[in-house]
């Protein structure tokens, strides 16, 4: 998921994953299987 984002957005993985990875903590997002995510 996080390299169609980054594909889409013409940002680095790197900088995809940090991004995701604070809206998880932050409660906005939730990880499901297969690398996908769910808006809360």
């Amino acid at each position: 998921m996080s390299h169609n984002i980054s594909l889409r957005c013409d940002f680095p993985i790197y900088k995809i994953s940090g991004m995701l990875l604070n809206m998880e903590l932050k409660g906005v997002i939730r990880p499901l299987p297969g690398k996908l995510f769910d808006a809360i």
